[in-house]
């Protein structure tokens, strides 16, 4: 009558709840238990261009949901000059980590050039009537879980966490977005 049975099916047991680990590393261990530890201490140079790519969008999109207010603004000019002018200080922000990475100045302005209008897009189209913080540390000793969503937004008066995956999609990706 009082038993509750922790299973393959059923329920959690978290034995350290003062370790936290994130929804990321969870999710990279469904893969591969390993690669969550590797990863953390090992770069690998063949996907360094990748990710400086991805910090790029993820940056940009980022910003403009800080800027939210200026990119659903009533004036089609000042929402595309806002977004160039934040793309322009993405690629300066991250110069030397692009430069590093083997990414020209010119490959990282063709790349906001295709990604600012997706960006555009996706905020005209989806509901969010505020950011409330971008990369804030949210804690669950319960589930032994830390987390750092990309932006936490409001939408339809609720609070929640807002992740992008500028890459292809992968199973992890579900499973980390599944975990916030």
């Amino acid at each position: 009558k009082n038993t509750i049975v922790v299973d393959d099916e059923n329920h959690w047991l978290v034995i350290s709840p003062d370790i936290l680990i994130s929804p990321s590393m969870v999710s990279a261990a469904t893969k591969c238990r390993r690669q969550a530890v590797l990863s953390t201490r090992v770069r690998d140079s063949a996907s360094a261009r990748a990710t400086a790519l991805g910090n790029l969008r993820h940056d940009i999109f980022e910003k403009a949901m800080q800027n939210l207010e200026t990119v659903l603004g009533s004036s089609s000019s000042a929402s595309w000059k806002k977004l160039r002018q934040i793309a322009a200080e993405v690629i300066q922000n991250r110069a030397v980590e692009l430069y590093a990475s083997g990414v020209t100045d010119a490959e990282a302005v063709a790349e906001t050039k295709d990604y600012l209008p997706r960006i555009r897009s996706w905020i005209h189209a989806n509901p969010v009537e505020g950011v409330v913080t971008t990369e804030e540390d949210i804690f669950s000793p319960m589930w032994g879980l830390r987390a750092r969503p990309d932006v936490t937004v409001r939408v339809d008066g609720a609070v929640t966490p807002l992740e992008l995956k500028t890459g292809r999609p992968y199973a992890v990706h579900h499973a980390q977005a599944f975990l916030y």
